[in-house]
């Protein structure tokens, strides 16, 4: 009976040990696992913090984005408007340069009738002189 009872306490010593054994990795398997789940959890708040910097970065990236479009959008609008200026100041400025040409072109019809007309009378003056400068050679010969 008391190699039965030695063998008893041997196999209830082994059991022992393996029951520690268990123990013991089951409490490093706990300690591991809450420490994985501590990691994770950490990681996860890390990645949410970023996230919420990263979208409040990019609302003000489109913020900045928006106005700048719209700055764009007025100073287009500014250009056409003052593209439309010049171009009103150049057909203004177009007018009055044909309306200069117009005028200098009629005192230039106005100008050349005159001396058309000094001209004319001076020819009729002179071939009046002419006639009359015939006639009185005639009347001289005729003598």
């Amino acid at each position: 009976l008391g190699g039965a009872k030695t063998q008893w306490e041997h196999k209830a010593r082994q059991a022992d040990r393996e029951n520690q054994e268990l123990r013991e990795a089951n409490s490093a398997w706990a300690t591991y696992h809450g420490r994985a789940v501590e990691d994770a959890g950490a990681r996860a708040a890390e990645l949410e913090a970023t996230l919420r910097e990263e979208t409040t970065a990019c609302q003000h990236a489109c913020g900045a984005a928006r106005a700048a479009t719209e700055e764009a959008a007025a100073a287009g609008r500014q250009l056409a408007q003052q593209q439309d200026t010049r171009a009103s100041a150049l057909q203004l400025e177009e007018a009055e340069v044909v309306a200069q040409l117009q005028q200098e072109a009629a005192n230039l019809r106005w100008h050349h009738r005159q001396q058309l007309d000094e001209v004319h009378h001076e020819l009729e003056t002179a071939r009046t002189a002419a006639i009359m400068q015939s006639e009185r050679a005639a009347a001289a010969q005729a003598q």
